[in-house]
């Protein structure tokens, strides 16, 4: 598991650090968090309102969902979450967070010490845990059409991209082999979020 890191975000500036984050070193408060900011800053965001246009009355649905799209991300060896913090009071305080995943040749050498059988048990079991969560509790606030659309666009999409002659390694060698994700429904790509405090 690689060991978190902290390093200043801008240069000059000693009270905003970003710290790598694994399920390790992700306790409940710091989770907690980045589900605030992950809901408060995708609140009036157009996709979701097409998507679960009744969210905003079934919140603990709205912020289970991007507790699915952590979770996955804190287990997912090849994924980076990055935390952004402020310093305020000499406290750091979390204010937003990205993920980074690793692609293209070479990811399963990089990532081979992130990796272990627990974490895979545990990958299992947040999966077993989350399938039956969508069978027994669904989100009544989706609209599955939308939902499926928005599902096929990045299914076709991705596999435009796969056909694409050396799109990886082109993309590999411009941005060291990752790339950001942003949230989606069900297939997430990404979360790259400044929360509101």
């Amino acid at each position: 598991m690689a060991s978190p890191s902290s390093t200043p975000a801008v240069s000059g500036k000693n009270d905003i650090t970003v710290k790598v984050i694994t399920q390790r070193n992700a306790p409940p408060k710091l989770t907690n968090r980045l589900l605030e900011v992950a809901t408060s800053a995708f609140w009036d965001d157009q996709t979701f309102n097409w998507r679960y246009p009744t969210r905003h009355g079934y919140p603990a649905h709205h912020r289970h969902m991007f507790w699915r799209y952590l979770g996955n991300e804190l287990l997912d060896p090849t994924i980076w979450v990055v935390v952004a913090y402020l310093m305020e009071n000499g406290v750091e305080i979390p204010v937003g967070y990205s993920t980074w995943q690793r692609k293209g040749p070479g990811t399963a050498e990089a990532v081979k010490g992130r990796d272990n059988w627990l974490q895979k048990s545990e990958r299992n079991l947040f999966a077993l845990h989350e399938y039956l969560n969508k069978f027994l509790f669904p989100n009544p606030s989706a609209y599955k059409p939308a939902i499926d659309l928005m599902a096929k666009v990045f299914e076709e999409t991705e596999n435009l991209v796969n056909q694409m002659p050396q799109f990886e390694k082109s993309f590999a060698s411009q941005y060291t082999g990752c790339r950001s994700r942003i949230p989606t429904s069900g297939h997430r790509r990404s979360v790259s979020t400044m929360g509101r405090q």
